[in-house]
């Protein structure tokens, strides 16, 4: 055999070293036209499924909207009704708005734990007694009406005050037995004379009637369809990026055979296909072909095909960061599930790595020893914040006992500090954080081993 085809051996030899140093890339290596025909159609398949899945979320978002429109629809007509506030009826409270005349109010009696909503005892011009709730301090023109509550007086002129009916919780109702004993004398009211003189519900100044649309399923449609939407967006971009991966691996595989099958023409002295012009008469003099002649493009053909096996170009730093992030999500997920089921939750550790190695990979398109030793700060990072948000859960879990809304989780999340010292929490999430990294190196050490050794 000749030196010139002792080349092309060599050549072959290390384009088969190459493809088994890419095998962690699945398939997208040099593994046969097979492979690659197999991987576009699977990726072929995997799009429609995307494209189904965000067919689907597309439906679900039309159908959220529809029921936020019928909601919205419905809300306006509640809201321009009017009728006069009835403190024993418990049926039809979001039908309309309900108002009341008062001519004294009495300063809080209660608030919220927040301290943003107020509770008062307002008096009628008829000396009935009902619960309002309003917001913020006590109003400036409402002074007339506790003062004379307070010191007697002229009758002020009545303040007509309008809101939403709620049936009235069982803290604030003792609350407001307390207020009223104080104000009419030890006994002046009990439990019993309370529901029968007072009533069950109280007016709420803070909240407009909704109406009877469904905005809870209107809400819960919307998310399902947010995650149809993303899930089917990432897969189907996902796997158009595998379809392609596939498509030029398997161009490079053609060429590279191609290129094979003339550098041994040319050694047995054949006539090439491509001649002369193609690479140039300097070159190309039969008997001496050499594996380092310029291509077409003025390139060694081989260099792309050796470069790239298996690991794919070179890959796009912020692209991975970002899937790295996303797949320690899940790990993040993965650790407030087993948090709330009561087991120690740091196995999830492992999973936070795992997944950030593998959506490294899948965002950049190449997973290198940088790209390693950013996954395991991000995992490192996310331990802590998948405690800090298992604890945020738990406070805002505790504190929708009193009030459901997203002025309640602000509420948790700018006095989250605070609040975990009130709750003594501290040593548990310091003590979880511990346990949690402890478990999480002890599962993981082998995979950060090969991380802290790992050689492109």
């Amino acid at each position: 055999m000749s030196g010139t085809c002792y080349n092309v051996d060599r050549h072959n030899t290390m384009h088969k070293k190459k493809r088994k140093d890419g095998e962690s890339m699945k398939g997208y290596g040099m593994n046969g036209a097979a492979d690659y025909r197999k991987i576009k159609k699977n990726a072929a398949i995997f799009m429609g499924v995307g494209i189904a899945i965000m067919i689907l979320g597309t439906a679900f978002f039309l159908v959220a909207g529809a029921l936020f429109l019928d909601a919205g629809v419905k809300a306006r007509e509640s809201q321009g009704k009017e009728e006069v506030f009835d403190p024993f009826r418990q049926t039809g409270l979001e039908s309309s708005y309900q108002t009341m005349d008062i001519v004294g109010l009495s300063y809080d009696f209660a608030e919220d734990f927040k301290g943003t909503y107020h509770y008062y005892l307002a008096f009628t011009h008829d000396l009935e007694i009902r619960v309002i709730k309003m917001k913020g301090e006590f109003p400036e023109e409402m002074e007339p009406l506790a003062d004379y509550l307070l010191y007697g007086g002229d009758e002020p002129e009545p303040v007509t005050i309008r809101g939403t009916a709620a049936v009235m919780e069982d803290d604030i109702k003792e609350y407001a037995l307390q207020a009223l004993n104080i104000i009419g004398g030890e006994g002046f009211l009990d439990g019993q004379g309370f529901d029968q003189y007072v009533g069950q519900c109280y007016l709420d100044l803070t909240r407009k009637p909704t109406g009877y649309g469904d905005r809870e399923g209107a809400m819960s449609m919307l998310f399902v369809a947010l995650i149809c939407l993303f899930a089917g967006g990432v897969l189907l971009v996902s796997q158009i990026k595998r379809r392609g991966q596939a498509m030029a691996a398997l161009e490079r595989e053609k060429r590279g055979f191609a290129d094979a099958r003339m550098y041994r023409q040319e050694a047995e002295g054949e006539e090439s296909p491509f001649g002369a012009e193609a690479y140039g008469a300097e070159t190309y003099n039969a008997g001496t072909f050499k594996t380092e002649v310029p291509g077409p493009a003025g390139e060694n053909p081989w260099k792309d095909i050796v470069e790239n096996a298996g690991t794919g170009k070179k890959g796009n730093m912020f692209l991975g960061i970002l899937g790295a992030i996303g797949g320690s999500l899940i790990g993040v997920g993965l650790w407030i599930l087993i948090g709330f089921a009561n087991f120690i939750a740091g196995i999830a550790g492992f999973v936070m790595l795992t997944f950030a190695l593998k959506g490294y990979q899948k965002g950049a398109g190449k997973l290198d020893r940088r790209g390693a030793l950013i996954c395991l700060v991000i995992a490192a990072v996310m331990i802590p914040a998948a405690n800090v948000l298992e604890c945020f859960i738990l406070l805002c879990q505790a504190f929708f006992e009193f009030e459901v809304s997203m002025d309640t989780v602000r509420y948790v999340a700018v006095n989250f500090s605070e609040l975990m010292s009130d709750c003594e929490l501290w040593p548990m999430f310091f003590k979880d954080l511990i346990i949690g990294y402890g478990l999480s190196i002890w599962s993981s050490y082998k995979l950060i081993g090969a991380i802290l050794t790992y050689k492109e």
